[in-house]
């Protein structure tokens, strides 16, 4: 496995466990409300993260600088898109708080300035 499919799967991890303790925490201070909220957000990070990984190595073992340039970007945009649909979908439907959502989002897409302190 590549440094970069480890960095990739290490991401999702920490990601994981981050959104698995502060929902945790929320519940037990917030309550189930705000608790599912920042289950919601999170997931919402996480699944976008897991997107943009699957996009960017999609292409295979190539590693010509054009066509990772463009498929990174191509990623970014996606996930950028992704995040929105189902923030929107998640705050219309099922019927969530914004705030607790939008903040375990952004702890969530910190995790990447974590990940990026180690090395893999």
């Amino acid at each position: 496995m590549d440094k970069q499919a480890k960095t990739a799967i290490a991401l999702v991890t920490v990601q994981t466990v981050i959104v698995f303790v502060i929902t945790v925490v929320t519940l037990l201070i917030a309550g189930s409300r705000t608790g599912l909220s920042v289950l919601t957000g999170g997931a919402v990070g996480l699944v976008a993260t897991a997107f943009f990984s699957l996009r960017l190595f999609a292409g295979g073992p190539e590693w010509l600088p054009q066509r990772y340039i463009r498929r990174f970007y191509r990623a970014g945009f996606q996930k950028i898109a992704l995040i929105a649909l189902l923030v929107s979908v998640a705050i219309r439907w099922l019927n969530v708080d914004a705030l607790p959502l939008m903040l375990a989002l952004a702890t969530v897409l910190m995790a990447n300035w974590l990940v990026l302190l180690f090395d893999y």
